[in-house]
């Protein structure tokens, strides 16, 4: 997440719908996930990434707490992507640290800073909604072709051809950057572009009313991430 959109166009939102032009159809809309092996491999990249967190010791197990925030989700969520067989599941990382972010496969990665800042549930809520639409927009492969269409990224080996080293490896080799591996590393930090936090926001308040809270505690939720700046703990999301 972004903190410098955060707030974008939020307040005008509590108000008003402005629809959204999208190239690729949310996550509800189609009828399998990943599509193609563009999306595959990006998901291949989000699990590599948990996995490193896993191994760097910073996750912080609590199955109960888990629960809790997965719990949460599927009242926002409703049957909206049951058809996927999809479920979200939640990675706690143990970090003084005002933020969240959405794996591209369905994961939603929190800071245990951010539950303890929270003043509410409905305010841990607008976070966790603006971050499972992320997921629902398909915004990592969203951005992800773009980036592709503007030849921004797309460098060393190509595609395919690092795909298939890293299976055959086992391993990512940072030396060999394609498009994908690239764009991964990047997005993890949670810069998506404007338009798109933008959908997430609305999106994530309907997601909230879904569930029955207040849209108007997103405004404090999405202030207090602004308070990162009094914290020098290294970001887990740029392993």
């Amino acid at each position: 997440m972004n903190k410098q959109f955060a707030l974008l166009g939020l307040v005008a939102l509590l108000h008003a719908n402005q629809a959204q032009s999208a190239k690729v159809v949310p996550a509800y809309e189609t009828q399998r996930l990943p599509e193609n092996a563009e999306e595959a491999a990006l998901w291949k990249h989000a699990v590599a990434h948990e996995k490193r967190l896993s191994d760097g010791g910073t996750v912080f197990e609590n199955r109960h707490m888990e629960q809790y925030i997965e719990d949460l989700a599927a009242r926002m969520l409703g049957d909206s992507i049951d058809h996927l067989g999809i479920t979200l599941d939640i990675v706690l990382v143990q970090e003084p640290i005002l933020s969240a972010w959405a794996y591209p496969n369905g994961t939603i990665g929190l800071y245990t800073g951010l539950l303890v800042r929270m003043d509410n549930e409905a305010q841990f809520a607008a976070i966790l909604a603006h971050e499972i639409s992320h997921f629902l927009q398909r915004h990592t492969y969203r951005e992800m072709l773009d980036a592709k269409k503007q030849s921004k990224i797309g460098k060393g080996l190509g595609f395919l051809a690092s795909l298939a080293l890293a299976k055959e490896t086992g391993t990512w080799d940072k030396g060999v950057m394609d498009f994908a591996g690239e764009f991964w590393e990047n997005l993890a930090t949670g810069d998506y572009s404007k338009e798109n936090e933008y959908v997430a926001d609305e999106e994530g308040l309907e997601l909230m009313s879904r569930a029955g809270f207040s849209r108007d505690e997103a405004i404090p939720a999405f202030q207090a991430l602004g308070e990162n700046s009094v914290y020098g703990a290294a970001d887990p999301r740029k392993m």
